[in-house]
């Protein structure tokens, strides 16, 4: 019980060191400029996550890769299952299924099923790696209102799509983007910034 706590405290502590201002993820929508949204990288964002909250970022990875009944894994070792694809060999031939027709295996071009083999595993990692960003970046606005550069950034994205109002209010009860008024804010932001640098 006692070491359970402790490893709570350990993952709450990396929370509010991710939502802390010093981590970077604060996003102010009253000055936001068009370099911040043309800078804005997830993998980026991802890996920044994984230097401050390595535990979490772990444990994550652990949890959305937790594929199939009875799988077994290496308790041990937080790489294993990342790239293996022999203990998910079900699962990926499935998916290598939409890929291949009769002609390749008949053929036996293992040269291309390897490197289609290898693209699945690189989509689902970086898959992985979005969904990690998603729930941490959910995790930190929980904890510091103002760590919200994913979700700035997704509400922009939405706006300028034409995405209707009730969509976009209910991703921001549910943590992935911010509200209207911030998106309305950051849009007039913008827009004040660019007659501005018209007008010099």
């Amino acid at each position: 019980m006692v070491q359970s706590d402790v490893v709570k405290g350990l993952y709450v502590r990396e929370v509010q060191t991710l939502s802390a201002k010093e981590s970077g993820y604060h996003f102010s929508v009253l000055n936001t400029s068009v370099e911040q949204l043309e800078e804005f990288d997830i993998d980026v964002l991802g890996k920044g996550m994984e230097v401050h909250a390595p535990m979490l970022w772990n444990l994550l990875d652990r949890l959305l890769s937790a594929r199939g009944k009875g799988q077994k894994r290496d308790s041990g070792d937080p790489q294993v299952g990342k790239d293996d694809v022999s203990e998910d060999e079900e699962a990926l031939w499935e998916e290598l299924g939409d890929f291949l027709d009769l002609e390749e295996i008949v053929d036996g071009f293992e040269g291309n099923m390897s490197k289609k083999k290898n693209r699945i595993i690189a989509q689902r990692n970086e898959l992985t790696t979005i969904k990690k960003v998603v729930i941490l970046s959910i995790l930190m606005q929980s904890s510091n209102r103002n760590s919200n550069a994913l979700q700035s950034i997704v509400g922009i994205f939405l706006q300028s799509v034409h995405t209707p109002q009730k969509v976009i209010d209910t991703l921001s009860k549910m943590g992935v983007s911010v509200s209207v008024d911030a998106i309305n804010a950051a849009v007039l932001s913008l827009l004040a910034k660019a007659l501005g640098s018209e007008c010099s």
